[in-house]
């Protein structure tokens, strides 16, 4: 066993030694009790949409449009760390058997969420494709293959000089996959798709091969990308447990600036401040909050029922205000808002204070599509019940998930 293989294994298994303790917090919390009830919920509506969709949906772009943003997304897992662009540099030469571990672990952990995907969207694929059972199970190992091909290529993608090359490689990859999972749905003649796999097969080797001579590995840039997907696993696991290797990223957004004044209320309060425009600035707070907002309106909007749009409204309304429990632990750790001479109870108060006014303006966008689709003591019931749950959460519940210090 070579030392890049002991490595990677090191770093692996240390890496879900440390996940495995989260995982466990997040099933004893009853997250995993909450899918399986939404599981048997959406099976159930999952038939009764496929029975109210009519023959002329556009399955077929749907499923092109999936497939080709899971074909071209994706990086590979490589369990770098920070002081690995001093130590390991020199021994770059030495680790390809430690980053082809890499991009077989990545590969097979992408392969299962395509997978996924694929039979979740199986009853769709079988209704308006009629396939057979041999032609479905073909169409998901020609797109496994693909997107083998696709992560190699990313792969090589990570050693051009610049960021603006890696985008215009990846829209080049999106284009052919785009082409590929089109004539793949639309059931074109078998010739025709072998004949894409094998362009990608001779543009990796005759062109993407090539980058290995041209370009040294990107350290800092391969140990940036190994942080972010780090840090999206431990900000899903921070909305159950106190995550302390969390880090914090800050971006401008200067377009949300009246937006963070309105969330604090008054510069006055130290923690009010602190707390909006953390919010805005900090991590994806603001990205999150805002995708499932819209996510929430599309569903609403699209859905059949009065009262099955009121489940999901309400539904919308609790995964908003666990994503943004999160916020609450910012500054837990920051030593330097402790030597502010504001008491340290005035952050609970403060913090109910913002998350309250978000789970506002949440519950009322929500409520009047939910007014426009259905009916008034429809959109009045659900805006009733989400401002008293929104309360009783800012003020009551979210205090017994997280301990202020």
């Amino acid at each position: 066993m070579t030392e890049g293989i002991q490595l990677w294994k090191k770093r692996a298994v240390g890496y879900w030694t440390e996940a495995s303790r989260y995982l466990r917090l997040i099933a004893n919390s009853g997250f995993l009790f909450t899918l399986y009830l939404l599981f048997i919920i959406g099976s159930y509506y999952y038939s009764v949409l496929l029975k109210w969709l009519p023959p002329t949906f556009p399955a077929v772009p749907l499923f092109v449009v999936v497939f080709t943003v899971l074909l071209t997304r994706g990086s590979v897992r490589t369990f770098l760390k920070e002081g690995d662009t001093v130590f390991l540099l020199a021994y770059e030469a030495r680790l390809d058997d430690y980053f082809r571990r890499s991009i077989v672990y990545s590969f097979f952990m992408q392969a299962g969420l395509m997978s996924l995907v694929f039979l979740l969207l199986g009853p769709m694929i079988f209704q308006y494709l009629q396939l057979g059972s041999g032609s479905f199970w073909t169409i998901l190992l020609a797109l496994l293959a693909l997107k083998f091909l696709n992560l190699l290529m990313n792969w090589e993608e990570q050693r051009l000089p610049a960021r603006v090359y890696r985008i215009q490689h990846m829209c080049l990859r999106m284009i052919i996959n785009g082409v590929f999972t089109f004539l793949l749905f639309v059931q074109a003649q078998l010739f025709l798709v072998a004949a894409i796999i094998i362009l990608m097969v001779v543009i990796y080797w005759m062109y993407y091969r090539g980058f290995a001579s041209k370009h040294s590995l990107k350290w800092d840039h391969l140990v940036e990308e190994e942080q972010r997907m780090v840090t999206l696993f431990y900000r899903v696991a921070n909305m159950f447990a106190d995550v302390p290797k969390l880090k914090q990223r800050v971006k401008a957004r200067r377009y949300a600036k009246g937006f963070a004044r309105f969330l604090s209320g008054n510069d006055k309060g130290t923690y009010e401040y602190l707390f909006a425009r953390s919010f805005v600035r900090s991590n994806d707070y603001f990205g999150i909050y805002l995708r499932l907002t819209i996510v929430a309106m599309i569903l609403m909007a699209g859905l059949p029922g009065g009262w099955l749009k009121l489940v999901v409204n309400l539904l919308f309304v609790y995964i908003v205000a666990l994503q943004l429990s999160t916020l609450s632990n910012h500054y837990k750790t920051n030593q330097m808002v402790d030597l502010y001479p504001v008491h340290g109870d005035e952050r609970s108060g403060a913090f109910s204070f913002v998350l309250f006014r978000l789970l506002i303006i949440h519950v009322l966008v929500s409520g009047l599509v939910l007014i426009m689709t259905t009916t008034i003591s429809y959109g009045l019931l659900g805006l009733t019940i989400g401002l008293g749950f929104s309360y009783m959460y800012s003020h009551r519940l979210v205090h017994r998930q997280k301990k202020f210090a």
